[in-house]
């Protein structure tokens, strides 16, 4: 039988990894990528918050959580009413886009690797 996080036991662990981050002085910023590493994601200069929730969820809620973002992105392109959040939102959806191929790529060497 598959033993299945709590909620408690879920926020424990993210606590416990977030808690493994050291926190380093900030690198003064070079021309920031809105789409792909924005300033606002950089939790610390080497640790971006997608890769803080990797950590924190199980592969296949990840993998829940990035297809809830390209949906989102795509779902609301075109809402804000400027053209260029538009394309944004789409470059956005794209990176997630990539992000669940990264992460599927690795289930399925994971689940090789376990045969």
């Amino acid at each position: 039988m598959k033993h299945t996080k709590s909620r408690d036991e879920t926020s424990d662990t993210a606590k416990k990894m977030l808690d493994k981050f050291v926190v380093l002085p900030q690198a003064e910023d070079t021309e920031e990528d809105e789409i792909h590493s924005p300033s606002h994601y950089r939790l610390f200069p080497d640790v971006e918050v997608i890769q803080a929730i990797e950590k924190m969820l199980t592969p296949k809620e990840y993998r829940g959580y990035l297809k809830g973002s390209i949906l989102k992105y795509r779902l609301r392109a075109g809402k804000k009413g400027m053209q260029y959040n538009t394309v944004k939102d789409i470059q956005k959806s794209m990176q997630y886009d990539k992000f669940l191929e990264e992460a599927e790529a690795k289930a399925q060497r994971s689940t090789k690797e376990e045969l």
